[in-house]
């Protein structure tokens, strides 16, 4: 999610940097199931956060 006062993706109720973060586990080479255990989240919440597949 999105706003005009923050143009960087955020899940609610998680660490505004999480979606960063995750996509860096990604450009490091982690599938995107460990990085969602690893988080405790969703992995759909991290797809709609801008975080690849």
């Amino acid at each position: 999610m999105t706003d005009a006062a923050n143009p960087f993706p955020v899940i609610p109720d998680r660490h505004p940097r999480l979606p960063a973060w995750a996509r860096a586990f990604r450009r490091a080479g982690w599938p995107l199931r460990q990085i969602s255990a690893l988080f405790e989240i969703d992995r759909g919440a991290l797809i709609e956060a801008g975080v690849e597949p």
